[in-house]
Protein backbone atom coordinates (compact mmCIF):
# COMPACT_ATOMS: atom_id res chain seq x y z
CA UNK A 1 0.00 0.00 0.00
CA UNK A 2 1.37 3.40 -0.99
CA UNK A 3 2.11 6.11 1.56
CA UNK A 4 0.80 8.82 -0.77
CA UNK A 5 -2.73 9.71 -1.82
CA UNK A 6 -3.86 12.02 -4.59
CA UNK A 7 -5.05 15.21 -2.89
CA UNK A 8 -8.29 15.44 -4.89
CA UNK A 9 -9.11 11.83 -4.03
CA UNK A 10 -8.28 12.45 -0.38
CA UNK A 11 -10.65 15.44 -0.26
CA UNK A 12 -13.42 13.38 -1.87
CA UNK A 13 -12.89 10.56 0.62
CA UNK A 14 -12.88 12.97 3.56
CA UNK A 15 -16.09 14.63 2.38
CA UNK A 16 -17.80 11.24 2.00
CA UNK A 17 -16.61 10.30 5.49
CA UNK A 18 -18.18 13.46 6.96
CA UNK A 19 -21.44 12.65 5.18
CA UNK A 20 -21.32 9.07 6.50
CA UNK A 21 -20.80 10.46 10.02
CA UNK A 22 -23.91 12.62 9.48
CA UNK A 23 -22.17 15.97 9.87
CA UNK A 24 -24.45 18.90 9.10
CA UNK A 25 -24.43 20.45 5.63
CA UNK A 26 -23.06 23.68 7.11
CA UNK A 27 -20.13 21.92 8.75
CA UNK A 28 -19.31 19.98 5.61
CA UNK A 29 -19.47 23.22 3.64
CA UNK A 30 -16.91 24.83 6.00
CA UNK A 31 -14.57 21.88 5.57
CA UNK A 32 -14.95 22.06 1.80
CA UNK A 33 -14.04 25.76 1.84
CA UNK A 34 -10.85 24.98 3.76
CA UNK A 35 -10.02 22.08 1.46
CA UNK A 36 -10.51 24.31 -1.61
CA UNK A 37 -7.90 26.67 -0.19
CA UNK A 38 -5.61 23.70 0.47
CA UNK A 39 -6.10 22.56 -3.14
CA UNK A 40 -5.29 26.06 -4.45
CA UNK A 41 -2.16 26.14 -2.27
CA UNK A 42 -1.11 22.70 -3.50
CA UNK A 43 -1.79 23.61 -7.13
CA UNK A 44 0.38 26.75 -6.95
CA UNK A 45 3.25 24.61 -5.67
CA UNK A 46 2.65 21.68 -8.02
CA UNK A 47 1.81 19.32 -5.16
CA UNK A 48 -0.37 16.46 -6.34
CA UNK A 49 -0.43 14.05 -3.44
CA UNK A 50 -0.54 13.78 0.34
CA UNK A 51 1.93 11.65 2.28
CA UNK A 52 1.07 10.50 5.82
CA UNK A 53 4.76 9.84 6.48
CA UNK A 54 5.86 13.31 5.39
CA UNK A 55 3.02 14.96 7.32
CA UNK A 56 3.95 13.01 10.44
CA UNK A 57 7.55 14.15 10.06
CA UNK A 58 6.44 17.79 9.76
CA UNK A 59 3.99 17.95 12.65
CA UNK A 60 5.20 15.13 14.83
CA UNK A 61 4.38 11.50 15.23
CA UNK A 62 0.81 12.00 16.50
CA UNK A 63 -1.55 9.04 16.50
CA UNK A 64 -4.24 10.77 14.42
CA UNK A 65 -1.71 11.42 11.63
CA UNK A 66 -0.57 7.82 11.68
CA UNK A 67 -4.20 6.79 11.22
CA UNK A 68 -4.54 9.22 8.31
CA UNK A 69 -6.90 11.54 10.16
CA UNK A 70 -6.16 15.24 10.48
CA UNK A 71 -7.99 16.80 13.39
CA UNK A 72 -9.13 20.41 12.93
CA UNK A 73 -10.11 21.86 16.29
CA UNK A 74 -12.91 24.38 16.13
CA UNK A 75 -14.51 23.05 12.94
CA UNK A 76 -16.73 20.46 14.56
Amino acid sequence: MSDTTNLTELIQQATKHLIDLKYSEGTIYRYILVWKQLQIYADTRNYESFSKRKMANRIGNRQEVQNGILMYNGLQ
